[in-house]
């Protein structure tokens, strides 16, 4: 999803679209639970608003729909806008802290994190795997259970054994493999979301309810988005329902709904939304081929996305609030050319963490010229900011000519010695 800045450049943006303000769309933004919803709705209002003119729930006879889209020329078409969160976000915003609390754990006995792997899994429902998981206030009682407790001792006692177990009452168990070399953290198990019947499926549900709310003369669209449902990506579950099986049924049951749009933010890979228009043959208003064709070009890959926001509030937001940008060096005849996000600069200037701790410069990064060069006394001989790109995810950065320092006139021969008071 996108970051706080970009967020906020965006609502400025639809607010002049749709010629107001949009306090629905502010005040969701501001809540975990309906924030990325309110930024996908926003991704839409900007992308259709390239294919005509865009009124926001506007007061029409059965209802009020999220857009009313008027190509030139041509009749409105009613988008309804729709984000899919996860079914069991609990259910792995617990799994998520039970991982913390085994690697914390493993820490605390100088044992490697990247050796302990959890599983999770489940007992079977029409819904997929059901997890029974302990609460957040039952950190201290999980970890004293004897299956933990000695899972670990029998680690610490010989570290070169692999080890495995199962905590009873609950979907966890735990295994330690003495040859994984690391470094990152790694979690398996079964998914949860993974329906059987289709009126427990993701899209369908989202559709059916859609087409309740409102009854509406003239072509319905409903645009579903997500970059937080596993079997709705391109890594898809070969036992999960097909989308196009849920869309086909709900089709089935509302004429009402002309066309569905599914998008799917690829969050990990190339940034980018890959999308489907499925056309409903038994609609009572049918999209035109016109129509078709226009709103298979409704651009949702303008910008570039980070990682999907949760549904709960988390602790360290500074992830998601600002672009944090790339930084690069190369040398030139004498001196260093150097590219650094602008906000490290002035986290820098504010005391808050150094521009080498906040670039992790180590022995073996790129970057380490850099440390070298600031160690040795450097000075700018040139300054100057370089405009970021919010859409691309680009932060602005400031341009700094580094040249060795010039030599001393008063201790032309080294180093100052410091003397003791």
């Amino acid at each position: 999803m996108l970051k706080d800045e970009q967020a906020r450049e965006l609502l400025l943006r639809c607010e002049r679209i749709v010629g107001h303000e949009l306090p629905g769309i502010r005040g969701n933004l501001r809540r975990a639970d309906t924030r990325a919803a309110a930024v996908w709705e926003m991704l839409v209002i900007e992308a259709a608003s390239e294919l005509g003119t865009v009124e926001y729930e506007p007061s029409l006879e059965g209802g009020s729909p999220d857009i009313r889209l008027s190509p030139s020329g041509a009749r409105p078409v009613c988008i309804e806008v729709a984000y899919l969160y996860p079914r069991f976000w609990r259910e792995e915003r617990q799994s998520e802290d039970v991982c913390r609390w085994l690697w914390a754990e493993a820490k605390r006995r100088a044992i490697p994190a990247c050796k302990v792997k959890p599983r999770f899994d489940g007992d079977s429902s029409r819904r997929g795997p059901i997890r029974k998981l302990p609460r957040q206030q039952e950190r201290k009682e999980f970890l004293q259970r004897p299956e933990i407790a000695d899972f670990f001792e029998a680690v610490s006692a010989n570290p070169d054994q692999p080890r495995a177990c199962s905590v009873s009452g609950y979907a966890i168990s735990v295994r330690y493999d003495p040859d994984e070399e690391g470094p990152f953290l790694s979690v398996s198990g079964l998914v949860q979301d993974a329906p059987r019947v289709v009126d427990e499926q993701h899209v369908y549900r989202v559709l059916t309810r859609k087409a309740r709310q409102h009854r509406i003369a003239g072509p319905r669209v409903i645009c579903v988005g997500t970059d937080q449902i596993p079997a709705l990506l391109s890594r898809q579950s070969p036992v999960a329902l097909k989308t196009q099986h849920a869309v086909e049924a709900a089709f089935s049951k509302f004429t009402s709904l002309s066309a569905a749009m599914i998008f799917c933010i690829e969050s990990y890979q190339k940034k980018q939304t890959r999308g489907q228009l499925f056309a409903n043959p038994k609609a009572r208003e049918s999209l035109t081929e016109e129509e078709e064709r226009l709103l298979c070009t409704l651009n949702l890959s303008r910008w570039r996305y980070c990682a999907p926001l949760p549904k709960w509030e988390q602790t360290d937001n500074e992830y998601h609030r600002r672009l944090e940008g790339i930084a690069s060096c190369e040398f030139g005849d004498g001196y260093m050319r150097v590219e650094v996000p602008a906000h490290m600069v002035v986290d820098a200037f504010a005391g808050k963490r150094s521009i080498p701790d906040a670039l992790h410069i180590c022995d073996r990064d790129p970057l380490r010229a850099l440390r070298r060069v600031l160690d040795d006394g450097w000075v700018i001989e040139e300054c100057a900011l370089k405009g970021g790109n919010l859409e691309l995810g680009d932060a602005a950065r400031v341009v700094m000519k580094l040249v060795p320092p010039p030599s001393s006139v008063y201790w032309p021969g080294g180093k100052v010695e410091r003397s003791e008071a």
